[in-house]
């Protein structure tokens, strides 16, 4: 091997000026809404929040809500006087009956949240209100454009503060800021502090014995009753206490010499612990170190997309989950949790930044003096314990080669203190106690390669997983074998190798680059292999490893590019975990378990952790401080105190997996809305709703959830379930809730929400519906329709049987009528066949048979004619008249040849008439 003699110190990064934020400090993880999310504008000039746990931002052109997921803006609406007022908002209070005053340039007015309006207070027009803060008494103290005011939000009733006839308080006309202290109010005037009593109603001035100290533009008291204030037109920042003893100045807040107003201070604030917070004008967020008795400095990074989106600050504001939002002059809110921090991110000076191409990490260690290792994909680093020293190691053009490669894949410490660097061509090793960098090449059996992994197992054996082999060094060996010469696996040779682990029964795992899994256990020389294959698919997702870790039930989990496999020696039972399963990115690596036994995940789509019970992931975004949601296809580190270490493709992170312990209590739910067809059911406020009722054609609704998780909304998940319809409870990450064709009843709607998938024990809130129900299907409609079809077939039956009853009584009378028709008939043949007619025309007809025959036969015919005609008409009640005369003739006739001469009959019948009927 070669060697090369390097410098220990490339350079230092130093920053010109010793500021106090020079020391290591909180990386905060600020989070942003400007009017890309909706803000009305970016000029914020008032942040509160109302009593359900929306954020109420005030901007120059409206006022804002903010629920974590969108924005609902307010404006100046001319032809509604009971819109937002023309004047911007300046400031914002939700007392204690969860009231929301709003304070403009020049109007007072209370949001009112059922109908969505502002009505304003009578006498307030034409006066700004630019602060308030309420008693414990209830009354509200009003920092005004006419003075400090008091006002009582229950009577509405307003009374000035500022007595002219009074010294003291005529100073509290020319207000500039106000602070309540439990009875004590401070305001700062041009006249110096006024502090005001709001019980005994009595003040006194202080005006501080110092040059221009005279007029004060703003002041707050933290919890060691230090008064802060600010004077000389906000350019010096001063510290006194309460008895106005000692006086302090703090330079780095002052006015530049020439003039401009880099660390000028725009506003102090107070949060629930009594820590001191300045915004500034161009210098960004400050925070008073109490035990350093110095200032942290926030600023904004233009290369971490979690720091402060502008270093010109306005408002701050603390709510009741102590997130701390920040106004800006032209970029919106910042917004962040200062006990809240999970996931920080290495801090890299903007020399090393210009240095580096590309921020890709690859691979961390940290060696006994606590300095950090951090190989990147153009170099490697040495970072000091604090972060503030940096040392390059990086081939520049025209010096000598420092590395193999620029492109450092694999970092490992060895029991000798040695440093290895593996690089995409070639195995370098630093010592550190000598500074002596050492160069490997094919001499040394450790040719030339692409290393992924070092590592050294309990029996200080080292082992080199490359490309395309893989090999070692035995612990009382100087010479590097490739494993191709190893007794029990040699069948490795040529093969490329990931990642090399070794579990708590000291057997070494073979995470193969495409050849899938191999187990060596050096207690017996046992070999095994698993493989994917077309034929068995039961085993690995993937043949191709780049992670594994052991939990501590002694499982196996691998990590591919294809998803998640976890693997039981003791029973060789695999599982594999896909986006069926849940999983949200496919392609992982970085395995690591915390002392909880949950799984901690690098993949393409964030940082994610797999529970204790392995049922359920959690993602971790940029929102939660990742400055990428790529990770890099590496392993990851863990420090001696659990901390993990984490390369992406943006530089590196480190979070301990023991303060991830989220307070699902703290998620609050409401309703946030209802609709109908598309349609909004109520023009205010949904929160307060407990019973809705909708008609029969209104059974397709929809009502979304709101849960006040502002640290990171996209995970939280609800549930809810509307009994009577739906079977079980609903689980999503879907706030939106849908409902169609649900039938007409009552129904009571529960949800509630959580933070943590796993943990369901949280508060239920419910809802209770009723839906009409169309005529012909409610009870009462059957009811009465049974009831009127009882009805009607009641007098149906009443009627057919007074109807057979009629019939009944008519067949009867018919029956009696056809009788007595028949006895007429039969006395009428009787009369028609009268025995005397027929006897005389008998004996005539014997008569002529004897005298005339001739005249005989014509007699008879006439006599037959005449019967025939009685019979055929008897049934008949009309004949024509032209027929009765006919059969009349031939009975003349008959009574003719009787009577001859003797009777004789004249017929005056007019021939038209013949054709009736009688």
């Amino acid at each position: 091997m070669r060697f090369a003699i390097i410098p220990l110190l490339l350079f230092y990064l130093i920053c010109n000026r010793p500021l106090p934020a020079q020391a290591q400090k909180d990386v905060y993880n600020f989070r942003h809404l400007g009017a890309s999310s909706g803000l009305s504008d970016g000029v914020v000039r008032a942040i509160g929040q109302d009593k359900y746990g929306y954020i109420w931002v005030g901007t120059l052109s409206g006022l804002n809500r903010f629920d974590g997921y969108s924005v609902r803006s307010f404006y100046n609406d001319p032809k509604d006087s009971f819109s937002l007022p023309p004047s911007p908002v300046r400031s914002l209070l939700c007392d204690q009956q969860g009231q929301l005053w709003v304070g403009c340039s020049r109007r007072l007015v209370r949001y009112d949240y059922a109908t969505s309006r502002f009505l304003p207070v009578a006498g307030s027009k034409d006066f700004g209100v630019y602060k308030m803060l309420q008693h414990r008494s209830g009354i509200i103290y009003l920092s005004t454009s006419q003075g400090l005011q008091a006002f009582d939000p229950v009577t509405q009733k307003r009374s000035l503060l500022a007595n002219p006839k009074d010294s003291t308080l005529k100073a509290l006309a020319q207000l500039r800021d106000i602070f309540l202290d439990n009875d004590l109010l401070y305001a700062a005037t041009n006249e110096g502090i006024v502090v005001y009593n709001v019980v005994s109603k009595k003040a006194y001035k202080r005006v501080l014995s110092f040059p221009g100290v005279e007029v004060i533009n703003s002041l707050v008291k933290d919890r060691y009753n230090n008064i802060w204030f600010m004077f000389n037109n906000n350019a010096i920042l001063g510290r006194t206490d309460t008895a106005f003893r000692f006086f302090t100045t703090y330079p780095d807040f002052e006015m530049s010499e020439h003039g401009f107003a880099e660390g000028r201070v725009f506003l102090l604030y107070v949060d629930h612990k009594k820590e001191l917070w300045l915004s500034t004008h161009f210098n960004g967020l400050a925070r008073f170190d109490y035990k350093r008795e110095q200032f942290i400095q926030y600023h904004n990074d233009p290369l971490r997309q979690t720091s402060l989106i502008a270093n010109q600050l306005t408002q701050l504001f603390e709510d009741r989950k102590g997130y701390i939002w920040i106004g800006t002059e032209g970029n919106g809110v910042d917004y962040f949790h200062p006990d809240k921090n999970f996931i920080r991110m290495f801090p890299l000076p903007e020399k090393i930044v210009q240095e580096f191409p590309s921020l890709w990490g690859r691979n961390c260690v940290i060696d006994k003096d606590q300095n950090y290792w951090l190989s990147f994909a153009n170099g490697l680093m040495k970072m000091s314990p604090d972060r503030t020293r940096f040392t390059l190691f990086r081939n520049m053009q025209g010096s000598p080669p420092q590395l193999h490669y620029n492109s450092v894949r694999s970092l490992y410490l060895d029991a000798d203190d040695d440093l290895w660097i593996g690089t995409a061509d070639g195995m370098n090793r630093y010592h550190l106690k000598t500074g002596q960098m050492d160069f490997f090449d094919e001499k040394d059996s450790l040719p030339k390669g692409f290393f992924w992994q070092i590592t050294q197992d309990s029996r200080k054996n080292m082992w080199f997983a490359e490309a395309f082999n893989i090999y070692y060094k035995m612990a009382n060996d100087p010479q590097i074998h490739s494993i191709g010469h190893h007794p029990f696996l040699s069948r490795l040779n040529n093969l490329g190798c990931r990642i090399i682990f070794e579990d708590h029964k000291k057997r070494l795992w073979f995470g193969m680059n495409g050849f899938g899994l191999v187990m060596f256990d050096p207690s017996n020389n046992q070999v095994k292999e698993w493989k994917r294959t077309e034929e068995s698919d039961t085993t690995l997702t993937n043949n191709l490893i780049s992670s594994i870790a052991e939990d501590q039930n002694g499982v196996l989990w691998l990590a591919t590019f294809t998803g998640l496999t976890s693997f039981n020696p003791a029973t060789n039972i695999f599982h594999r975990y896909t986006q069926e399963n849940g999983l949200p990115s496919l392609k992982l690596s970085g395995l690591l378990v915390d002392r909880r036994n949950r799984l901690w995940i690098g993949s393409t789509k964030g940082l994610l952790v797999l529970d204790s019970s392995r049922k359920n992931f959690k993602t971790f975004d940029q929102q939660d401080g990742l400055p990428t949601m790529e990770f890099s296809d590496m392993d990851a580190y863990k420090l001696a105190d659990g901390s993990f270490i984490y390369p992406t493709m943006k530089g590196f992170i480190q979070f301990n997996p023991e303060d991830y312990n989220e307070d699902v209590r703290q998620v609050e739910v409401y309703l946030s809305s209802a609709r109908v067809s598309g349609k909004k059911l109520l023009p205010g406020n949904a929160e307060e709703l407990t019973n809705l009722e909708l008609s029969y054609d209104q059974n397709s609704f929809s009502v979304q959830l709101t849960a006040f998780n502002y640290s990171n909304p996209e995970q939280t998940w609800y549930a809810y379930q509307l009994e009577g319809f739906d079977k079980d409870w609903i689980y999503t990450k879907d706030r939106q809730v849908n409902y169609t064709n649900v039938p007409g009843g009552e129904y009571t709607f529960r949800y509630k929400a959580t933070s943590d998938p796993n943990n369901w024990n949280v508060p239920q809130k419910v809802l209770a519906i009723s839906i009409g129900t169309i005529f012909y299907k409610t009870a009462w409609f059957w009811v009465l329709f049974v009831a009127s079809l009882g009805l009607l077939l009641f007098v149906l039956y009443k009627n057919r049987m007074l109807q057979q009853r009629r019939i009944f009584t008519l067949q009867t009378k018919a029956q009696a009528l056809e009788k007595e028709k028949a006895m007429v008939m039969y006395e009428s043949l009787k009369q028609q066949l009268n025995p005397h007619f027929l006897f005389n025309s008998l004996t005539s007809l014997g008569s002529l048979i004897k005298v005339d025959q001739k005249l005989a036969s014509q007699f008879l015919d006439g006599m037959s004619k005449t019967y025939r005609y009685i019979l055929k008409s008897r049934d008949a009640e009309l004949v024509r008249l032209e027929e009765e005369v006919e059969f009349v003739q031939h009975y003349i006739r008959l009574q003719q040849t009787r009577f001859e001469t003797g009777f004789e009959v004249k017929f005056n019948i007019r021939e038209e008439d013949l054709d009736k009927k009688i």
